[in-house]
């Protein structure tokens, strides 16, 4: 579970301000600075180490949209004067002096010390914050849920029916058709066949010729079976 502290630092030109802060490893914490209105157009940043050579962690002059770099991230309130800067999966190594700052060309930048801790382990109660004012900037906080994965049998509905295809119906049916001609056509040659013999055995003189001793006329039948 993630640790999220928010602490609100005012920031005041020309005064030394310091704030110590104990964060979790593992955790996050969010560090919200407040500026005077006229700085509203300047450039807000966050360094690490001593103040005469603070080492940028980061700086934008966007505002009022989150930007990132690496661990941290920034949004720069303009509406409210206060730029929160997100630290997050913080690290016991990350112990350190840091700064919260305006930049001011050709002035000295207002600025506020952050002396920042980190411990293992986890908190059991919740963080003091430096401030009992709140900022309307102060990043909303995440909830991860993890995957869930879900072991069901198939429903019915993705249960597919089996039916013949179309290919095996066309099949059969020309089967059938082929069947049908070919007895057809058997039964026409026999016509056919029965139909030549009597030609052949018919005299076309018979109706003036006595038939001979022992001959009968006859008339083939063809039976069709």
């Amino acid at each position: 579970m993630k640790i999220i502290w928010t602490f609100t630092l005012l920031m005041i030109p020309g005064a030394m301000t310091s704030m110590s802060v104990t964060g979790h490893a593992g955790g996050e914490i969010n560090i919200t600075c407040t500026y005077q209105e006229k700085y509203t157009a300047n450039v807000k940043y966050f360094c690490r180490g001593q103040w005469s050579d603070c080492t940028d962690r980061i700086r934008t002059k966007t505002k009022n949209k989150w930007v990132d770099s690496g661990r941290f991230s920034l949004f720069d309130d303009t509406r409210a004067t206060v730029f929160t800067v997100t630290f997050r999966n913080l690290r016991e190594q990350d112990s350190d002096t840091y700064w919260c700052a305006v930049d001011i060309p050709l002035s000295e930048d207002p600025n506020t010390e952050v002396k920042l801790k980190i411990i293992s382990g986890k908190s059991t109660y919740p963080p003091p914050l430096a401030s009992s004012s709140s900022s309307s900037s102060s990043p909303p906080s995440s909830i991860t849920t993890p995957p869930v994965s879900l072991n069901s049998q198939p429903s019915t509905s993705d249960l597919t029916l089996s039916s013949p295809s179309i290919n095996d119906s066309s099949l059969i049916i020309g089967v059938s058709v082929i069947l049908l001609l070919l007895i057809t056509g058997l039964v026409s040659f026999k016509v056919a066949l029965c139909k030549k013999h009597q030609a052949r055995d018919k005299d076309p003189d018979s109706d003036s010729k006595m038939s001979e001793p022992g001959t009968e006329n006859s008339e083939a039948v063809c039976e069709i079976k």
